[in-house]
């Protein structure tokens, strides 16, 4: 019986062959039969993509990726195979996968200053994004495709540098109010309406910061939020409602639509959390009582916030700037990005005890240190690093290098954010708020 698969594969001159069978998770009309073929040692995923096509009898060719042992094939099956001490004599399971399409020229929008944060929302009429910027401005974008970005709103929230924004007490997907965090110590809470002239309402002012705010991250259930900032601190609050904090307030001394926060009501945190000894960069709050957090200090901390007790830690060689985790597991990936060029994955399952960590890829890909990571919320494997060297790239956590570069800003690049599973907003030095086409599956 000839179990080479189907189609001219002479391309592929290798002598060596590898015999294989290939699965899918896919629905069945992408399903091939599960039967042992033999192709040549040195077929690439182009190759396998193209067997897969041919068995399926499809007019348009599909691009699909493939694993082996749950790991993305890149080069040939047979480097693959040593790379993982296995021989080519070894009959071996190939799944298949569709694979992610190369990013689509992206859209821009000039802004006045450099970008610092973005946040991104959809409503019943279209996909918005939010960007901080440090003249202590807010702007609201409506995104149509990678073609238009169209700025709906810009207002000043603050007379000193907006560091970061979250949004809070979403309702429908929409936010009812944004925390920011400024150089002046304090966090402010807005109320968001696009309905009215200016989308910004200060409601009220969370102080408890003895230094400027670097950054924050709302609770799943946007109950409470915590806070980090250049004295160390993470601060845990109790998220007010905005929208029912307005509705209480009587007079005008709570409803301050611009920069000054002089007769805004101030609370202060329900607790502070001190582990760390310089300045706390970054914060993601991912389950309902877990937070990672990542400090200059080079720690990553993975907290209860309940106990205030740290759960697990990683010591990083360099300063951590940016982290980001699985969206809502207990015990996720955390990508970590810092003061070097390498993109750095924290598997929190394989954990002893705090300083225990398990480091499942470190890839330098970019040629600067990395100012941001953002976990794809719709994926289990995707997500976006960003750099001084100005790119914005694409990981799969299956994978050793990049799936590939998603924009690419003229100077550093600051931040990043999904817009579903289509569309990638980031931002920087240039001041151009970009957006690109990509769909994650």
């Amino acid at each position: 019986m000839d179990r080479r698969p189907p189609g001219d594969l002479a391309a592929e001159h290798s002598d060596a062959q590898v015999t294989c069978k290939f699965v899918t998770k896919l629905p069945k009309v992408w399903k091939v039969p599960e039967q042992l073929l033999a192709v040549p040692a040195q077929t690439t995923r182009h190759g396998l993509s193209e067997i897969i096509n041919q068995m399926l009898g499809t007019e348009e060719p599909k691009i699909f990726d493939f694993l082996i042992r749950g790991e993305l094939v890149r080069g040939s099956v047979e480097r693959m195979l040593l790379e993982m001490g296995l021989s080519t004599e070894t009959s071996i399971e190939i799944e298949y996968v569709l694979a992610v399409p190369p990013p689509k020229d992206s859209a821009a929008h000039k802004q006045d200053d450099w970008l610092s944060d973005l946040s991104s929302f959809e409503s019943d009429e279209a996909k918005f994004v939010v960007a901080s910027l440090y003249d202590g401005c807010i702007t609201i974008h409506k995104v149509d495709g990678c073609e238009d970005v169209a700025m709906q709103s810009k207002d000043k929230v603050s007379d000193g540098q907006v560091n970061a924004i979250s949004p809070c007490h979403r309702k429908d997907g929409v936010p009812q109010g944004y925390l920011v965090a400024t150089n002046d110590n304090d966090i402010k809470l807005l109320h968001f309406s696009m309905e009215s002239n200016d989308c910004f309402q200060h409601v009220l002012v969370y102080k408890g910061h003895t230094d400027g705010v670097e950054c924050l991250s709302a609770a799943p259930d946007d109950s409470r939020f915590v806070s980090g900032g250049w004295d160390s601190t993470i601060c845990l609050w109790e998220s007010a409602s905005p929208a029912n904090f307005l509705n209480s307030a009587s007079g005008s001394k709570r409803q301050k639509t611009r920069g000054s926060t002089e007769d805004v009501e101030a609370s202060e945190p329900l607790l502070k959390m001190t582990e760390h000894t310089q300045c706390v960069s970054t914060l993601d709050w991912v389950t309902a009582n877990t937070v990672f957090s990542g400090s200059w200090d080079h720690h990553v901390k993975c907290w209860d916030v309940v106990s205030t007790k740290v759960l697990a830690s990683y010591h990083s060689p360099h300063p951590v700037y940016a982290v980001s985790a699985e969206t809502g597991k207990d015990t996720p990936c955390v990508a970590i990005g810092g003061g070097d060029n390498v993109v750095r994955l924290w598997d929190t399952r394989e954990r002893q005890g705090e300083q225990s960590a398990s480091i499942k890829l470190m890839a330098a890909s970019h040629e600067g240190w990395i100012t941001t990571v953002r976990w794809c919320p719709m994926t289990d494997y995707h997500f976006l690093s960003g750099s001084v060297d100005g790119h914005i790239k694409l990981w799969d956590i299956r994978a050793k290098v990049p799936l590939a570069t998603v924009s690419t800003h003229t100077g550093k690049a600051f931040c990043a954010t999904w817009l579903g599973k289509n569309f990638v907003a980031s931002g920087g030095e240039d001041a151009m708020l970009r957006v690109a086409e990509l769909t994650v599956h």
